[in-house]
């Protein structure tokens, strides 16, 4: 009995909840006729799709026709409606021929900067070939590839960054390749004939990728766009792709360990930078970002800025598949930008990427560039970017605790293969005889300890700076002790065994001289840049 009642309790509470709904529902309706008069179906005033008024600059004006092109419907409209504001018959990827009709659509082009006047004249223009091309760089499949911009003559940075954080190289069964990008530099660029050195380097290294197109900083974006097209034909299988300039310092270690870290879907479309948003052109024409108004107007999509950015080589083949539908633009960071708006993603920040440095209270902590454990270090950062030719860092005191007195500076230096390595050299001198320059005295000892650390080069120059307190007598014969290399041997095996070795997996050669401050004897440990086929180490001055 109790079970029935139950029952019918229950349906009578379903029933009463019905009409509840029922109810608001009507009245809902009721409350619309009444707002809309006879209640009537509302039908909007204006078309959905709509043609809009030209815009005056150029670049937007020619990117809303190239919109309009790959809009079915707004491409309809057009040709109903008769508009001369179609799309041009000329294709905007293959016309490399100067389209001057800018000359008579641009308003005051004559009186542009001729950076300016070249690129619209030629903005149409993609179709150029590989003169140097790595068809087998990415035969096995490479987890991540490093794509790094350079031009024809820095050959130093190029050969700095193959034996420091662009060094090829299989971590587990993940492999680590690299390529450089270049285009043609003309002597009309003030550039002098460097084909042979470049064809020797890259016989030799194998890692060239180069067009035959005008590398000049406007270019950067067609090379971006060239860059995307080699991926997509010769390397569709890299799993992840950094793209950086020449001049910029990168933990890859740390980017390997960041990239093994993601999930899935985390990984498919990474994009991680420096992110800058709501950012505009600039318009002092003294700047290098300077942006007439008659070229473009409005607000920049979020973009990575700096000298670098990450993305997953899944990303990669999708942004070459959007660049047919996005106009050439001077700055590439932008560029990237707007073809990550069309796929309709946003680059992701990282506060790994620094763009205007690291944070001036960790400027001079070496821990910061090297993920050393010291107390005063950052978070470990997946990539760490600084210009290459003026870094200086220091640690004097991390939780390996430097001896007493010591202290250590780093600075990442640029060197041209062009001139010959100087013969190692050991020096021991007194301020009082020489005035505070090196003379030619050898150190026996301290040769000895530079070649007995003879290792594979790695991209540093580092000084010791020997201050008082460290139980050393001053200048001179005394340096020549075995005290001095006592001393200096657990930094050494600091440095070799380490941070820099362990951590970044970089092994690290020193040669060394001495020099004699008013403050105390100064040891500086020059770390080779050029290998030497034989492990034989040498000399270089910065």
């Amino acid at each position: 009995m109790s079970v029935g009642r139950r029952r019918i309790k229950l349906l009578g509470i379903l029933m009463m909840v019905n009409v509840f709904i029922y109810l608001i529902v009507e009245v809902s309706k009721s409350s619309s006729q009444e707002k809309n008069g006879k209640g009537e179906v509302i039908i909007p005033k204006e078309k959905f799709w709509k043609i809009s008024d030209p815009p005056k600059a150029y670049w937007n004006r020619e990117q809303e026709k190239l919109n309009r092109k790959y809009n079915p419907i707004l491409n309809m409209l057009a040709n109903q409606t008769g508009e001369a504001y179609g799309f041009s018959n000329i294709s905007h990827l293959n016309y490399c021929e100067p389209d001057l009709r800018v000359t008579s659509v641009v308003s005051g082009f004559d009186s542009l900067p001729d950076r300016f006047k070249d690129f619209l004249l030629y903005l149409r223009c993609r179709n150029y070939s590989l003169l140097i091309d790595q068809p087998d760089k990415c035969a096995k499949k490479p987890f991540l590839l490093l794509a790094i911009k350079s031009l024809t003559s820095h050959f130093d940075r190029r050969q700095a960054i193959r034996e420091s954080w662009g060094k090829e190289t299989n971590v587990g069964n993940q492999t680590v390749v690299r390529v450089f990008l270049l285009g043609q530099t003309s002597p009309e660029d003030n550039h002098p004939d460097l084909s042979d050195m470049l064809k020797f380097e890259s016989e030799k290294h194998q890692d060239i990728l180069m067009w035959n197109y005008r590398d000049t900083f406007f270019n950067l974006s067609l090379k971006e766009v060239l860059f995307l097209r080699w991926v997509s034909t010769s390397c569709p299988n890299a799993e992840f792709v950094f793209k950086g300039d020449d001049d910029v310092f990168v933990n890859t270690h740390h980017i390997l360990n960041h990239l093994n870290s993601l999930s899935k879907n985390k990984a498919k479309d990474l994009f991680i930078g420096d992110v800058i948003h709501n950012a505009g052109p600039h318009r002092d024409k003294k700047l290098k970002y300077y942006i007439p108004e008659v070229v473009y107007s409005g607000v920049y999509p979020p973009y990575a800025g700096g000298g670098g950015f990450l993305y997953s080589g899944h990303l990669a083949l999708r942004l070459y598949n959007v660049t047919d539908q996005v106009l050439l633009y001077p700055i590439d960071d932008v560029y990237t930008g707007m073809c990550l708006q069309k796929l309709g993603l946003v680059p992701e920040k990282h506060k790994g990427f620094r763009t205007f440095d690291i944070e001036e209270k960790f400027r001079n902590n070496i821990c910061s560039y090297v993920g050393t454990p010291c107390p005063s270090a950052p978070l470990q950062n997946p990539v760490l970017l600084n210009p290459v030719g003026s870094l200086v860092l220091s640690c004097p005191r991390c939780s390996h605790s430097l001896l007493p007195g010591l202290s250590l500076r780093v600075l990442l230096l640029r060197r041209s293969p062009v001139f010959p390595p100087l013969n190692p050299t050991l020096q021991s001198t007194s301020s009082e005889e020489t005035n505070g320059k090196p003379s030619n005295t050898l150190n026996p000892p301290l040769t000895a300890l530079a070649r007995g650390l003879s290792f594979p080069p790695l991209f540093v120059f580092i000084i010791l700076v020997v201050t008082t307190g460290t139980g050393l007598k001053g200048p001179g014969p005394e340096l020549s002790t075995p005290a001095l290399s006592s001393t200096l041997s657990p930094v050494l095996q600091l440095l070799t065994e380490g941070a820099l070795a362990g951590e970044a997996g970089w092994p690290i050669s020193f040669t060394v001289e001495v020099w004699t401050r008013t403050r105390g004897p100064t040891v500086t440990l020059l770390v080779d840049l050029q290998g030497q086929d034989e492990g034989e180490s040498t000399w270089l001055r910065p």
